[in-house]
Order: C-alpha cells, then sequence, then structure tokens
C-alpha cells in the first residue's frame, strides 16, 4: 500500500489565521505527488483530545504515512512534552515531519537537533518526576497509606488510552500480534481488553473498579486511611 502525505493545520478561532495558515500549506503542497490528506482542528491548543490530531496519529502508529505536513510545531503539538510523542511515533515508524515556517524537516540536521533537545528535556522531567513519586511514596509509608497494586480486573491507564486505537488497527485486519508491535504494548493485554469488549464487559481503570468495592472489604491499612481522611 503506497503511503499518504499528511497535511495538518491547527486554529484557535481566528479564522483570518486559518485562511492564512492553509494558503502557505497549499503552496507548499501543490508539488507533492502521491495521496494528500489534509486534516485539521479548530480548537486551543491546550486541547489533547482533538479527533483529526488523534486521527493523524493513529494513522502514522499504523505505518500509513509517508510524511505530515505543519505550518509550524506549535501548530501540531500544544507543547515540548506534545511534540517530543509526536517526534517519537514518527521516528519509529519512519514518518518525516515537515514544518513550512520553521524551515525544517524531522530527518534533517535542524529536526535532528530539536528532537534531540526535545527529549533531553523530556529525560530531565521524567528524572524530576520520578524523584518526586519517591519522595511521596516514602512520605505516604510513614502516614501508612495504600501504595501502588492494581485491582483484579481493572484496566492500566496506559491500555485505555490506546483503545481506540486497538479498535481501529482491528477494524483494518491488523492480527493482536501486530497491534501490540505497533502499540509497543504487551500482547497478552491486546487479547485481553478484546475479550473484554467482544464479551460486552466495561473496560474500567484501577480507581473505577477500587470505587465499587465496600468500605468493609477493603483492606485495614486502607480503612484506617480513609478514616484518617474523613476526620480531615
Amino acid at each position: 500500500m503506497e503511503k499518504k502525505r499528511i497535511v495538518y493545520w491547527r486554529v484557535s478561532l481566528d479564522k483570518q489565521e486559518a485562511e492564512s495558515q492553509r494558503n502557505a500549506l497549499i503552496e507548499r503542497v501543490a508539488q507533492y505527488k502521491g495521496e494528500v490528506v489534509w486534516l485539521g482542528d479548530k480548537a486551543t491548543g491546550t486541547n489533547a483530545d482533538r479527533e483529526d490530531y488523534q486521527k493523524m496519529l493513529n494513522q502514522i502508529r499504523a505505518g500509513w504515512v509517508q510524511d505530515v505536513t505543519v505550518y509550524k510545531l506549535d501548530r501540531a503539538g500544544r507543547s515540548m512534552m506534545d511534540n517530543l510523542i509526536l517526534a517519537e511515533v514518527c521516528k519509529k515508524t519512519k514518518t518525516d515531519i515537515i514544518s513550512h515556517a520553521d524551515g525544517f524537516n524531522l530527518f534533517s540536521p535542524s529536526g535532528e537537533l530539536m528532537f534531540n533537545l526535545l527529549s533531553s528535556f523530556a529525560a530531565y522531567e521524567r528524572k524530576c518526576t520520578s524523584d518526586r513519586t519517591k519522595e511521596g511514596m516514602k512520605l505516604a509509608k510513614l502516614k501508612d497509606k495504600i501504595i501502588g497494586g492494581s485491582a483484579p480486573g481493572s484496566v492500566r491507564r496506559k491500555i485505555l488510552a490506546v483503545v481506540p486505537e486497538l479498535k481501529l488497527l482491528r477494524a483494518n485486519g491488523y492480527t493482536p500480534h501486530r497491534i501490540a508491535k505497533v502499540l509497543k504494548i504487551n500482547r497478552k493485554s491486546v487479547l485481553r481488553i478484546f475479550a473484554k469488549i467482544d464479551a460486552g464487559e466495561p473496560l474500567l481503570s484501577h480507581a473505577e473498579v477500587m470505587a465499587t468495592i465496600p468500605l468493609e472489604r477493603r483492606g485495614k491499612a486502607f480503612q484506617e486511611a480513609y478514616k484518617v481522611m474523613q476526620k480531615a
């Protein structure tokens, strides 16, 4: 199957800005060969659930996209972390990102430099988050709070986040093994999710499952922590 070329634009509410972006992109892709698909969202950058943006990510992860053209990088991702996620997905699938106004593509020297800078900042932030988490766990243990563990039958948040992509890939004939490889998740998790979906069972997170368990059936540590919280 010949890979498609995606042109993505995003605006908030400014119609003039939308027209300006589209005109610049039309001129940019006028000489493109092959299938060109236009995707765009009218939404603020803080909205991560943009319909066409998520559609674009799904198609990139599935390996159907040759490259993505945007007016500027900040028109694609809403933050540095968003752009890093997009760049990592494109790196894995060898999908280029072409930024019209910024004047670079992902696999150019400037694109490689930006990717490395984003990765370095993200690694630093993850380190800081990990340190804060460990300190929080130590404090929680001193207060006899429950830490970690997962409720039987619950679905990890990482898996819940890609359920729409799981369904899309299966609808397009992907096997569980290939889906697991594309989305970088465990094959057993894929099979378990499909079994739940086919059986009509709800897909619940750890917190949602735990919320259904009566207080008297919870562990002693939880009950004591709950009483302390109620008094606070």
